[in-house]
């Protein structure tokens, strides 16, 4: 997948610093790990992204959880290099 998006991105002069992740733990594990941050209210979600939602009322036995495997991943990366991360997306009006 990163050098599918290298090429793409080349394509258009772009040029994004990727970080590209191996994925050798427990996928189950690895997205319960982001339990305590909600918790906390440190990781705070988009009520309105209802796709999102259901991944998260639902997991680990609905059939979709990619959503929570990349959010996983870049908490994972933002933790490591101690950097604050705020994601957009769905109807979120910030």
């Amino acid at each position: 997948m990163a050098r599918e998006f290298h090429r793409r991105s080349r394509e258009r002069n772009l040029y994004p610093r990727v970080i590209e992740l191996k994925n050798l733990g427990n996928k189950v594990a690895r997205i319960q790990s982001l339990e305590p941050l909600m918790k906390r209210c440190t990781l705070v979600l988009n009520k309105m992204n209802s796709l999102f939602n259901d991944e998260l009322r639902y997991f680990p036995k609905w059939r979709c959880d990619d959503g929570l495997d990349a959010l996983e991943m870049v908490i994972r990366i933002a933790e490591d290099r101690q950097v604050k991360v705020k994601i957009l997306g769905g109807d979120d009006p910030d």
